[in-house]
């Protein structure tokens, strides 16, 4: 909370956003309320929260406390941008379950083999950007929520002229 005071609220509204798009009925642990939630989904999304901050920093973009006349308004977040986020998202994930030890799994035929896979720490998504499909829309709507979500808590982004 000392270094980023959105954190927990970020990582709520990032998992939160999540579970919306799991289909009905799915046996996704991940898709859990959060009180539900093991901890290590928490830190996932908290970790989602942490880097967005990386994120922007490296496409040239700061987010601060408190509006002002040079803020970029979120929806104002040129498209190609917006797309470059989601495929950092995507490789920040990516890293964070290869170093837990998951690996490369062809793509499931059904929602046991889902379950299976995930027993065996096996994601049929841990494949390069260019590689992912349908999965990148879930990448991009995560940035987009995310972002959203600051803008709600009183931040806005602005073009890091310093940088």
């Amino acid at each position: 909370e000392i270094t980023n005071p959105l954190r927990e609220s970020l990582g709520r509204r990032i998992h939160a956003s999540y579970v919306g798009t799991a289909p009905p009925g799915s046996i996704n642990e991940a898709a859990r309320p959060w009180s539900e939630l093991r901890d290590d989904f928490r830190e996932s999304n908290r970790a989602s929260a942490d880097h967005l901050i990386i994120k922007l920093a490296a496409l040239g973009y700061v987010l601060q406390p408190g509006g002002s006349s040079e803020r970029l308004d979120v929806d104002q977040l040129p498209e190609h941008l917006a797309w470059q986020l989601a495929e950092m998202e995507h490789n920040r994930w990516m890293a964070e379950r290869l170093l837990a030890g998951w690996r490369h799994a062809p793509p499931p035929a059904s929602q046991e083999e889902v379950a299976s896979n995930k027993l065996r720490k096996q994601n049929h998504n841990l494949v390069a950007w260019n590689h992912l499909g349908d999965q990148r829309l879930r990448d991009l709507q995560q940035v987009r929520t995310a972002l959203a979500e600051c803008q709600l808590q009183g931040y806005s982004l602005h073009r890091n002229v310093s940088a």
